[in-house]
């Protein structure tokens, strides 16, 4: 009987246990959810961040050799994530766009299927689809004035799924199937058009590693010169015969010195 009770106890602490594991767990999904845009972008701002921040700090703090050394080696990493930004993030944004531009023209959807890329024309037919609902549902037709202009300038955002599932839970669901397959579709949409801009982007920043590293090791030498002049050294010159018979007595050879010895013993 002492054991099941200690084990009912025990079971019963370790549920307790996980229970704020879990909830944190689940307030952590809810607050990345509500960024719209982590992808590559936030992957170059992160890595800008370590390179140029956090690699030169932790360098500084536990490099155990000289000063001149750890400076050399903390700065090299900051230019090059200056660089990085330079060519990545132009590439960037301008890739997105193109691909965003092609994909709403329909070229990269294929003929008789439901596979799209084209976000805008789900957008559009959700619209369409939400505008003639509005007209049968007077109830819907007050609940979504404000929320289809949402929708019509930004498109999907996960704040626009949360208000569309608040709007359709307050009516009958053999009224808005319709409705909701074609936000569905155009969710779908956006999502596969953002996935495939990230993995190009991503794709054309590998490709574009070789030419970084070019750059880096090209600019870092010329910057370290401008950070960290060279120290003047004077240069002694030699203009008299006495001084270089006086400098080539001080440099003679060590055998030279013990034949002089030599000579004096035996004399």
């Amino acid at each position: 009987m002492k054991l099941t009770r200690i084990n009912n106890v025990h079971n019963k602490t370790n549920f307790k246990a996980a229970l704020p594991a879990k909830k944190l767990q689940e307030a952590t999904g809810k607050y990345f959810s509500k960024f719209e845009q982590i992808g590559e972008g936030a992957n170059i701002a992160l890595d800008f961040i370590g390179k140029a921040v956090l690699v030169p700090a932790i360098i500084m703090t536990t490099s155990k050799e000289e000063k001149e050394k750890k400076t050399y080696s903390a700065i090299k990493n900051p230019i090059g994530a200056t660089i990085q930004l330079i060519l990545e993030v132009p590439l960037l944004m301008l890739g997105s766009r193109y691909i965003e531009k092609i994909a709403n023209q329909g070229k990269l959807d294929a003929k008789n299927s439901d596979f799209s890329f084209n976000e805008k024309a789900a957008k559009d037919n959700f619209v369409k689809t939400a505008k003639e609902m509005a007209e049968k549902d007077s109830t819907f037709k007050e609940n979504a004035s404000e929320f289809l202009k949402k929708v019509e300038e930004k498109g999907f955002t996960n704040q626009i799924k949360d208000d569309f599932d608040d709007i359709v839970a307050q009516l009958d669901e053999t009224k808005v199937k319709g409705l909701v397959d074609s936000f569905k579709r155009m969710e779908l949409s956006h999502r596969r058009l953002y996935h495939l801009q990230n993995r190009l982007c991503f794709a054309a920043a590998l490709i574009l590693t070789p030419v970084i590293c070019a750059f880096e090791n090209f600019l870092h030498p010329k910057v370290m010169n401008l950070i960290k002049k060279p120290k003047e050294g004077k240069v002694e010159t030699l203009d008299t015969e006495e001084a270089i018979n006086e400098n080539l007595s001080k440099m003679q050879a060590p055998w030279e010195n013990s034949k002089k010895e030599e000579v004096k013993c035996q004399a």
